[in-house]
C-alpha cells in the first residue's frame, strides 16, 4: 500500500504531493535436502509468496530462476555460498548461507559387521537411525531404500549406505517424559477434556482424554507419553514451539513423528523457523494410530538461536486430531559406510563317475568339507564317511552334501553305472572219437575270450579254438565284454571210440607204447 505525504508551501500557497514507497523487508528463508543415492545433488526450496521473480545462486557458478523450487549437482564435496534473491515489486530480498556438501565416512554407521553366509542363505544388514537411506548397489536387497534392508546375495558384495544422520538432540523434554512443560502452544491445555478443537495435553492414555479417540500408544514406548491435540481450523497456529541456541552456518535437521487419532481428516502440519514456515507441508497417516516421521534440514545463516515450531495447516473443522511425540532439532550430518557380505559356498568335489559289473564294488571318494552326507544309502559301506564303498544291484546317483566349518552345505554327485554280465554260450562240434580226432569249440557273447586249460587248443585266446585232448576233458572260457565284464560257460569233449572198424586188433595191441588200444579198419 503507498502512502502519500503532503507537503505544503505556505509561501507558494501551493500543494506538492510526493508519493514515498514503503520499506522492503519480505521474511524469507530457504531449506534444502539431498539426495542419499546421488549425495552431490542438492533440492532447494523456499516458501515465499507475492514474489514477482526467484533467482538462486548456487556458489559454483551454476544459477537458476523462476522457481521456489531448485535442484543442482554439485561436481564434488565443499562449502558452497547459496544465494536466494526474491524479487519484489519495488525491491529485492537477498538472503545467502554456506551450504556444507559433504560425507562424512563413518564405520559406526552400519551396525552389521562384515559378516559370511552360507549360498543361498540371507543376512539382515541394520544401521543406526537417520533419515534417508540409500544402500547400493541395490543387488540381492529387498528394499534399499530402508534402514535395516535384508540381503539375499549370491555372490561375494560390498554395500555402501548413505544416510543423513543427526547430533545431540536441542530439544528440551522432545518424547514429553517430562509432562507439560520445557515448551509453549498457541492452543489451550487442557489435560481434562479433549473434546474442544484448540486444545492439547500431554498424556499416555488417549481414551480417558478423550472417549472417541482410539487406544494408541506413544513413539517412543508404547505406553509413555505423548502431545495429543484436538486441531482447530485456523492455519499458522503454533501447535508447538521452543527456542534453542545454534551454531551459525550449520545445518540442523527439525523432526517428529505424526499420528491420526480419529477417523477423518488427518493432521497437515508444517515446520516454522523463526516464524518462517520451511518444508513442505506434511500430513498424517490416515489410518489411525500410525506412526510416521517427517523432517526437513534447515541451515542457521548467522543465526546464533532459533524459535522452531510446528503449525497447523489444516482449514477443515472436522477431524484433525492428532499426537507428536519425540520431536527433535539437531545438527546434520550425511555418512556413508559399508559393510561387506561373503558367500560361503563350499566346493564340494566327488569322485568321477564310476561303472562297475554287478556283483563287483567301487570305492567312492569326495573333498570340500568337514562332513559329509550321503544319499541314497543303499549299496553303500557307510553314509557319514567321505570315502564308502558302493555296490548297488543296479545304477544309482549318489548325492553327496558336504558341510564346512561354518555350517555351510555344498553338494555333488557320482553316477555308479552297474553293467551286467555278458551271456555266454559255448558249443562243441562233436566229441573225439575213432571218426573225428578234434573238435571246434566255438563261444558266443563277449569280445574277448580266454579258455582254460589251454592244453590241447590250438589257441586258448580265440573264439573258436580246434580241440584235440588227449583225454575227456571239460574248457571253461571266460569271456569279457565291452564294459569290461567277464562271464563264463563250459563245455566237455570227451574221446569215445564210436566209428571204430568191425575187424578189432588184439585189446594188448598198442603199436605207439601208451597202453591205449588204437583203432584200425579197412580202406
Amino acid at each position: 500500500m503507498k502512502k502519500t505525504l503532503s507537503l505544503y508551501i505556505l509561501f507558494l500557497n501551493v500543494a506538492i504531493s510526493i508519493n514515498a514507497q514503503p520499506p522492503c523487508n519480505p521474511k524469507g528463508d530457504f531449506s534444502f535436502s539431498r539426495n542419499s543415492c546421488a549425495p552431490l545433488e542438492v533440492t532447494f526450496s523456499t516458501n515465499v509468496t507475492g514474489q514477482t521473480n526467484i533467482r538462486w545462486n548456487f556458489g559454483d557458478a551454476g544459477t537458476a530462476s523462476g522457481s521456489i523450487m531448485a535442484t543442482h549437482s554439485y561436481s564434488s564435496t565443499s562449502n558452497y555460498q547459496v544465494t536466494l534473491i526474491t524479487d519484489y515489486p519495488a525491491c529485492a530480498d537477498t538472503i545467502t548461507k554456506r551450504i556444507t556438501v559433504d560425507i562424512l565416512a563413518d564405520n559406526q554407521l552400519i551396525l552389521t559387521s562384515d559378516t559370511t553366509i552360507c549360498s543361498g542363505s540371507s543376512k539382515q544388514l541394520r544401521s543406526n537411525p537417520g533419515f534417508q537411506f540409500c544402500w547400493f548397489p541395490a543387488t540381492g536387497l529387498d528394499n534399499p531404500a530402508s534402514a535395516n534392508p535384508v540381503s539375499s546375495v549370491t555372490q561375494n558384495t560390498t554395500y555402501y549406505l548413505n544416510s543423513y544422520t543427526t547430533g545431540t538432540n536441542l530439544i528440551t523434554n522432545g518424547n514429553f517424559s517430562a509432562g507439560n512443560t520445557g515448551f509453549t502452544s498457541e492452543y489451550l491445555y487442557n489435560p481434562a477434556s479433549g473434546f474442544n478443537p484448540g486444545v492439547y495435553t500431554v498424556t499416555s492414555n488417549l481414551q480417558a482424554w478423550h472417549p472417541s479417540m482410539p487406544a494408541c500408544g506413544d513413539h517412543s514406548s508404547g505406553n509413555g507419553n505423548m502431545m495429543v491435540v484436538n486441531g482447530a481450523e485456523i492455519p499458522n497456529i503454533k501447535v508447538w514451539s521452543q527456542t534453542v541456541p545454534v551454531q551459525p552456518n550449520t545445518n540442523y535437521a527439525f523432526s517428529t513423528w505424526l499420528q491420526h487419532v480419529t477417523s477423518v481428516n488427518p493432521a497437515r502440519l508444517q515446520f516454522s523457523i523463526n516464524d518462517i514456515t520451511i518444508g513442505p507441508v506434511f500430513i498424517a497417516n490416515n489410518t489411525a494410530c500410525i506412526w510416521d516421521q517427517f523432517y526437513s534440514i534447515w541451515n542457521s545463516g548467522n543465526n546464533t538461536t532459533a524459535t522452531i515450531a510446528i503449525v497447523n495447516q489444516n482449514e477443515v473443522y472436522t477431524g484433525n486430531d492428532f499426537a507428536l511425540d519425540d520431536i527433535s532439532f539437531a545438527p546434520f550430518i550425511f555418512k556413508q559406510d559399508s559393510v561387506k557380505i561373503t558367500i560361503d559356498n563350499p566346493l564340494i568335489i566327488a569322485s568321477a563317475d564310476q561303472k562297475i559289473c554287478i556283483g563287483k564294488s567301487v570305492q567312492l571318494t569326495t573333498t570340500g568339507g568337514n562332513s559329509y552326507s550321503w544319499a541314497p544309502g543303499a549299496g553303500l559301506s557307510g553314509t557319514t564317511i567321505p570315502n564308502p564303498v558302493a555296490a548297488p544291484d543296479a545304477t544309482t546317483r549318489y548325492f553327496v552334501t558336504g558341510t564346512n566349518s561354518n555350517n555351510c552345505t555344498g553338494t555333488d554327485s557320482v553316477l555308479v553305472t552297474v553293467n551286467q554280465l555278458p551271456i555266454l554260450t559255448v558249443t562243441k562240434s562233436g566229441d573225439i572219437s575213432c571218426a573225428s580226432d578234434n573238435s571246434q569249440l566255438t563261444a558266443n557273447g563277449a569280445l574277448q575270450y580266454s579258455w582254460n586249460p589251454s592244453t590241447g587248443l590250438s589257441n586258448a585266446a580265440i573264439p573258436n579254438p580246434i580241440a584235440i585232448p588227449a583225454d575227456t576233458m571239460t574248457y571253461i572260457v571266460t569271456g569279457t565284454d565291452a564294459n569290461g565284464c567277464t562271464n563264463t560257460a563250459e563245455v566237455t569233449i570227451n574221446i569215445t571210440a564210436t566209428g571204430k572198424s568191425l575187424y578189432l586188433m588184439p585189446t594188448a595191441f598198442t603199436p605207439n607204447g601208451d597202453g591205449i588200444n588204437d583203432c584200425y579198419g579197412i580202406k
